[in-house]
This record gives C-alpha cells, structure tokens and sequence, in this order.
C-alpha cells in the first residue's frame, strides 16, 4: 500500500513539472515572437533574422495572422508569405513593434502521449514605418496555436488565427420552406365535419440580429409569409343565414353539400422581436411575431352546393330559380371571399451557421411557428352569402389558428 502511495504521488509531481515546464517553455516563445518579429533589428533585413522568426513555427506554412497587411484582403498567409509582406512593406531602417497585451491561457489538452497543445488569446498590437513614408499601426485578437513536447522539452507556434469580434449588427437575408396549416374546428351551429391538409408554402424576407456580446442578443425583421391548408367539408347543412336578394327583398338563405374542397391561403408580413443566441456555429432565435394580414385567398377546387331561399314575408321557400342564386352549383375553379386578421404567433429556430469570410455568414435553421390567438373572425356559419357569392371554410370554424414548421436558409453579413 505505502508503494502505491509513492507511485501516485511521484506521478503528481511529475504531472505538475511537465505543465509548468510546457507554460514556461510557451511563455518563453511568445516572448522570443515579439521580439523577432521586428525582422529588420532596426538596421537590415536578414536571412538569419527570418529564419528566427521562422524557427518559432512548427511549419513555415503554418497559417499566421496577416497583421492587417495583406494586400488581397486576406487574413491569414503562410508564416514565410508573412516574412515577406514585412521586407515587401516596410523600411527596414525601422523598428518593426509586434507588442501582445492581455494574454490568457487555457488550460493544455493532450494530443499525444507526449505532446500537449495550448492554446492562448492575446491582443497585438502591430506598428511599423512603411517604405512609402507612412506610418502602419493594427491591433488584432489572436488565439496562438502551440505545441509542447515533452520529450524534446520545446514549444512551437502550430497557427494564429485573427477572432474576429462576433458583437455587433448582422443583416440577413432569408428564404423559408415547409408545411403549413390553418387549423379549428367547426362551429356548432353547423353541420358536417371539416378535414384539413396542410401544404408546402414559403416565405422571403430580411432580418436583423443585434449581438450585445458574443453569445447572446436582440433580433427583428420582416418576412413575407404564406400560409396554406386545403379543406375537405362533407355533410354540409348552412341553416338561416339572413341576407337580400336582386331585388333587395330579405330571405333565409340555406346550403347543403354532400361534399367540397376548399383550398384557403392566407398571407401575412410578419416581424418578429425576440432574442438570438450564439454559441460556436449553432443559433437559437425565440420570440414572438406580429402578422398584418396582406391579399389571402379562398378557392373552391371541386364539390357542388345546393341553396334555397325562405322568404317569411311570404312565407315561401323558393328553390331551382338560378336567376335568384337557387339552385344545385358546381364549386370547380370559383373564387370565395376571405379576410384576415391580425396575428400574433410564437416562433422558434434552431441551426447551424457556416462561416463563408470573416463578415459572412450561410446558416440553415428548422423554424417552428403557431399564432397564440385566432387569425379569423368567427362568421355566422355560412359558406355562401346569396347570389353565387362565397366565403371560405374559415367561416365555418371557430377560432382558426396558423401555424408552419420548415427550413429556412439565410444569407448574413455583419454591418458592424
């Protein structure tokens, strides 16, 4: 047992100096980064100040920040490309200053049985004296790549990469498909039974994310959206819905239908305010959004109709009369009239966003969606109001609800 102790407290120890051998050994070489970097010593490029600087590298093409030099815009070069856009820029004569501040390091992780990567975050500051006399200043986030060896007992930059700042205003553009449905059920007051489909519909529009910190900020925007659902009624009975006739004399008018299609869309701006969060590549938005009710639409695609007139003046009831609006109809291709209101829905997305440049952005999100309340006024039951004139299924239903589930890829940039 006193063996086992002794094993396990050599092996502590022996953990604890390697860690403080590797942070000392990296610490050591972001110190000897700083002061390589000015190639030129204040007095002439060299091969041997390059092949200092280059020998903190694991690779001389390991991938470095550009330090804000890049002639194509890029941010990250080979190490060795970096060596010469300094000699290709700047005048040697003068100092080159490559200063880190705010250094914190993470804990190492082990990627071999013999070897430990950290990693450190550091802000640099660049400055230089450039050959067409000006001065050239950058200051960059930087997370350093850095291998430590155990064996060899040395530590190598692997890559610096430039974090960029993800705070800031992101504008997207975004174009949304799914299923969609209008769902409730049928009034009392009514006969029948009502079966609804939902169908494929989509929607466009642009967004805004305000990014407070990294993780965790404000959205809006707009989108122009549809939503469809197609309605099977069968058994149909509409009983004393009061309205005038051609020649404005007040009647009952009554409808029965063995069976109809009607195919109901309904179109919405709609602009969301919620809050999106960020981590890593993965995006979370929640929220509500408010809907104004744009052109909808109500189309009978197949069934027929029978309708009959009471007039209790003359205490008749009047039926097979065309010019009148009586009689058995075919509902292929007739248009009904449908109207809105208001809604205010509940949404959520969930996705992964791929980063295309340093400002740009190709995410892919599933979207849910249900309004809270009812999208139409409940009608008085009525799928016909008299002279071949029709409504909707929506009117035979009693608080009607929207809602969608989908994909939607968008498009984003940071503004700022």
């Amino acid at each position: 047992m006193k063996n086992i102790y002794i094993i396990i407290t050599m092996l502590f120890v022996t953990t604890g100096l390697l860690a403080q051998s590797g942070q000392q050994k990296v610490d050591s070489l972001l110190i000897q980064y700083q002061e390589y970097g000015n190639l030129s010593r204040g007095q002439t490029f060299s091969n041997k100040n390059d092949m200092e600087f280059l020998n903190l590298f694991l690779s001389k093409d390991a991938m470095v920040s550009a330090l804000g030099i890049a002639t194509a815009g890029n941010k990250q070069v080979p190490v060795n490309g970096l060596v010469n856009l300094i000699k290709g820029n700047f005048d040697e004569e003068s100092d080159i200053s490559i200063t880190l501040t705010k250094i914190k390091n993470k804990k190492p992780s082990k990627i071999s049985s013999f070897k430990y990567l950290y990693k450190v975050f550091a802000v640099q500051n660049f400055n230089g004296f450039k050959k067409d006399g000006t001065d050239f200043s950058s200051i960059e986030n930087l997370l350093f790549k850095i291998e430590y060896n155990t064996i060899t007992d040395s530590a190598f930059i692997v890559s610096t990469e430039v974090l960029v700042d993800k705070s800031g205003l992101y504008l997207n553009f975004h174009a949304l498909g799914g299923m969609t449905s209008i769902t409730g059920e049928m009034l009392s007051s009514v006969s029948g039974s009502i079966e609804s489909n939902s169908q494929f519909s989509f929607g466009l529009g642009a967004g805004l994310d305000y990014m407070i910190s990294e993780n965790i900020g404000i959205t809006t925007g707009v989108t122009f959206m549809t939503y469809k659902s197609s309605f099977t009624v069968s058994n149909f009975e509409q009983d004393s819905y009061e309205t005038v006739d051609i020649d404005n004399d007040n009647y009952y008018l009554h409808a029965t239908s063995d069976a109809f299609v009607n195919d109901v869309k309904l179109s919405y701006i709609e602009i969301p305010i919620g809050i999106v969060l960020r981590f890593g590549g993965f995006i979370t938005r929640l929220g509500i959004k408010y809907g104004i009710p744009g052109s909808s639409t109500s189309t009978f695609s197949s069934g027929s109709i029978t309708t009959t007139g009471y007039y209790p003046e003359y205490n008749v009831l009047l039926y097979d009369i065309p010019e009148y609006g009586f009689d058995t109809y075919v509902l292929s291709d007739v248009e009904g009239k449908v109207e809105p209101e208001s809604a205010i829905s509940a949404f959520i997305q969930l996705g992964y966003s791929i980063p295309l440049s340093q400002k740009a952005n190709l995410s892919f999100t599933g979207v849910y969606q249900t309004s809270l309340g009812s999208v139409y006024e409940s009608g008085a039951g009525n799928i016909t109001t008299g002279n071949k004139n029709y409504t909707s299924v929506l009117n035979l239903m009693d608080s009607p609800k929207v809602s969608a589930f989908g994909l939607e890829i968008a498009f984003e940039i940071k503004l700022f």
